[in-house]
């Protein structure tokens, strides 16, 4: 499995972010073995920004072959749900 997180890791509201990431991170260091060589996460920079939010959902759909999307702010969250369920794309926020 591959996680898609789009999170602030810049701009006003990096600070969440990055305790996001570094969260997700520290508990997945904490996963069994065999239970990390099944799950990747990869992570995207909105800066807290809806179109930048848009541009990390489409990259990661198209290129990144992502089976969840997961973001933090509803700002960026309203603006890339649509996206995911044209998509069919399972998603979190």
């Amino acid at each position: 499995m591959k996680i898609g997180a789009i999170l602030p890791l810049t701009g006003k509201a990096a600070s969440v972010g990055v305790s996001v990431r570094n969260g997700m991170v520290m508990a997945y260091q904490n996963l069994p073995p065999e239970v990390r060589r099944k799950l990747l996460i990869e992570f995207e920079d909105d800066a807290s920004e809806v179109k930048q939010a848009v541009s990390a959902a489409q990259r990661l759909m198209s290129s990144a072959e992502i089976d969840l999307l997961l973001t933090v702010f509803s700002n960026t969250g309203n603006a890339v749900k649509p996206l995911a369920e044209r998509h069919g794309m399972p998603y979190l926020s």
